[in-house]
């Protein structure tokens, strides 16, 4: 089955053509939406593994389902997100619904966020850039990062509807708030906010001062060990004061806090409690642990030894309830 041609929609009162809108990510105060008028742009290529590294899940409360599916629509905006799961669910937290997302895994749906109702919403495939499917949902506004701007062109995508582009690496707070400003619910974003910072306070008193590896076995197998942020389990340790071991004096990070490992350098996870992100999306990757698993300097590594490995789902944790979700997890898993 064919495309159909790209269509090239007229310019309206709905959709304003020219514009993009880039939301700066600056914390609490002074967060806004900076409208700037765009001609052409293209952009390159970025890496990560779900899109923008996507973290994950977390919901509302039965209560708050409720409530929602009473309620007026908070905006009647056809809104398309490109940013997989990542950028999704604090959507669907304060009750904005698109009609279309790209999912890390379009054919099994939406991960991670089986708290919400997203039965109408178009899981977009995350690997495929299909320019025509994007404006055949006729769009009023696109929301992404601005890596993917880039990618397809913000001349391309400002011309099928308003575009709000988000700082690549974002971080919880930032867009959550973001969106509360965008929408109108800044009360419910703000609430939020407390809720996470009332666990970070917990994972601080309960996490502080405690060394732990954490490690990835991708197909292959490709062995990374965090030892940065901003990826969600490393960067919530590191902002609870616990230590990430190795760390970026001794191995060599990508940009995503990353260092690939050698099977003969497996000794540099020495931390006496290690986390395993793992991701049961990914084919190849539960092979390519066991293959791990058998190696001899893998079962001499402390926490192996010791039993103190706990697989946590590297994706499984998307918006700011997902960390909530997450930090929970952590404290379970170590405190």
């Amino acid at each position: 089955m064919t495309a159909e041609p790209f269509p090239s929609p007229a310019p309206s009162a709905a959709r304003r053509a020219t514009r993009r809108q880039f939301v700066v990510g600056t914390g609490l105060a002074g967060l806004g939406v900076l409208v700037v008028a765009c001609s052409s742009s293209d952009g390159g290529s970025e890496g990560s593994d779900s899109g923008a590294d996507s973290d994950a899940a977390g919901g509302s409360s039965d209560d708050a389902a409720a409530s929602s599916s009473t309620e007026a629509p908070v905006t009647d905006e056809r809104i398309v997100v490109i940013g997989e799961e990542y950028l999704l669910a604090d959507l669907l937290e304060l009750g904005i619904v698109p009609v279309a997302s790209t999912a890390t895994v379009a054919d099994v749906g939406f991960h991670a966020l089986d708290d919400y109702d997203t039965s109408g919403i178009q899981a977009l495939p995350a690997t495929e850039r299909n320019l025509e499917l994007l404006a055949s949902l006729q769009p009023d506004r696109i929301i992404t990062f601005e890596f993917f701007a880039n990618e397809l062109g913000e001349d391309t995508l400002s011309a099928m509807a308003e575009l709000t582009v988000l700082p690549d690496g974002i971080g919880p707070v930032e867009l959550v708030t973001t969106y509360g400003e965008l929408f109108g619910r800044q009360e419910q974003a703000a609430e939020l906010v407390a809720e996470y910072e009332a666990a970070q306070s917990r994972a601080a008193a309960a996490l502080s001062g405690l060394s732990v590896s954490v490690v990835a076995i991708y197909a292959g197998p490709s062995i990374a060990a965090f030892v940065d942020g901003p990826w969600a389990v490393p960067q919530e340790l590191l902002d609870a004061g616990a230590s990430l071991v190795p760390t970026p004096a001794e191995a060599e990070p990508d940009r995503n806090g990353r260092a690939y490992l050698s099977m003969e350098r497996l000794d540099l996870l020495s931390a006496p409690q290690m986390l395993l992100l793992t991701s049961p999306l990914v084919e190849g990757e539960q092979e390519a642990i066991d293959e791990v698993g058998t190696n001899p300097l893998w079962a001499s590594l402390p926490a192996v030894s010791a039993d103190a490995v706990t697989e946590l789902d590297r994706l499984g944790y998307p918006g700011i309830q997902g960390r909530i979700a997450l930090i929970d997890d952590l404290i379970a898993a170590l405190g």
